[in-house]
């Protein structure tokens, strides 16, 4: 049975069902819908048409997938494309901001005003 699962997932587009309806079930008038997918609209499926469609789909189960997974989630949420782009920026912007004759950062209570005439530099 698993191989024959397989095999239909081979198939299967995403957010579509085994057999698609002439168009989105949303846009098709509703005895259109209930007609194509071989139901009664007061009753549903037969017994018979569920039968077969079990043995032809199988059950509708998620299976084992592990459940929330809090740690991925994070991950994903941190690792975004403009997360990265925001780290990269701060990065950056604090490697220029750093005075490289010094070591010391601008802003932390000393700026540079100018330099005097005898060169150094004039701290206010």
């Amino acid at each position: 049975m698993a191989k024959k699962k397989q095999g239909q997932l081979e198939n299967h587009v995403s957010g579509q069902s085994n057999k698609p309806l002439s168009r989105p079930a949303h846009a098709l008038p509703h005895p259109t819908v209930v007609d194509e997918i071989k139901a009664d609209a007061q009753d549903g499926l037969t017994s018979s048409e569920a039968k077969s469609r079990l043995d032809e789909y199988g059950r509708n189960e998620f299976g084992d997938s592990g459940g929330v997974q809090p740690a991925k989630i994070l991950l994903r949420q941190v690792a975004n494309a403009m997360t990265l782009v925001m780290l990269t920026t701060l990065f950056v912007w604090e490697v220029e901001r750093a005075d490289p004759t010094t070591g010391a950062h601008h802003g932390d209570g000393e700026s540079v005003v100018g330099e005097g005439r005898d060169g150094e530099k004039r701290v206010g």
